[in-house]
């Protein structure tokens, strides 16, 4: 605010004068060049202020109602910043008609300058939640026949152990049977131990 962006001359009393910003920003557009003439009505500069940026959220028909400012929501992006968890600040109240798609808005603290308007982001919004004394990573969870399993340290060694799962999310998984706090336990690639354990019962079997 208050930079100088250009010295401009009136073309009645040929004064010159300054052209100031208003705001704290930067400029993200020029309409002028050096030696134009220029209307009262004409835009010479646009100045944003991108310390705080607008992530809009397209809300599926099945989401929409579902949706609610407070809710937490994680948003992403494949190339750029780390994941921001933060909430849902606003939701449209009107369906768009071209689309039918709701929008859900978050305002994003972007202080640092690390997020670009324009980015395309993923957010992951949370509906709903449980309370759960373990839970664990889906990766973590393996097929073992029927069930459910995660290896296990057991005295040094990985252990196939059966579990009882409750409710999950896109990562995580509730554990409620065969765990126990404190326990260690493989949380991801248990599809390889997995593998090596099946050879090694084959090659016992083949043995005999």
């Amino acid at each position: 605010a208050g930079d100088v962006l250009a010295v401009a001359e009136s073309s009645q009393t040929l004064a010159r004068f300054e052209m100031k910003s208003l705001i704290d920003g930067v400029i993200i557009n020029r309409h002028i060049t050096l030696g134009e003439h220029l209307q009262p009505g004409d835009t010479a500069f646009v100045v944003a202020d991108l310390s705080t940026l607008w992530v809009d959220i397209a809300l599926y028909p099945e989401h929409i109602a579902r949706v609610r400012p407070g809710q937490a929501v994680i948003v992403a992006t494949r190339h750029g910043p780390q994941p921001v968890a933060t909430q849902v600040d606003y939701v449209a109240p009107l369906v768009d008609e071209k689309t039918r798609t709701g929008l859900a808005r978050v305002f994003l603290d972007n202080s640092k300058g690390e997020w670009k308007p324009g980015l395309f982001v993923d957010a992951r919004i949370t509906v709903n939640s449980r309370k759960a004394d373990i839970v664990v990573p889906r990766t973590a969870l393996i097929d073992l026949g029927d069930k459910a399993a995660v290896f296990v340290d057991e005295n040094g060694r990985w252990e196939a152990r059966a579990v009882t799962t409750g409710p999950m999310d896109a990562d995580r998984v509730a554990v409620t049977e065969g765990l126990q706090q404190g326990e260690t336990y493989v949380a991801k690639g248990g599809f390889v131990l997995k593998a090596e354990l099946q050879k090694s019962e084959f090659d016992t079997g083949h043995h005999h």
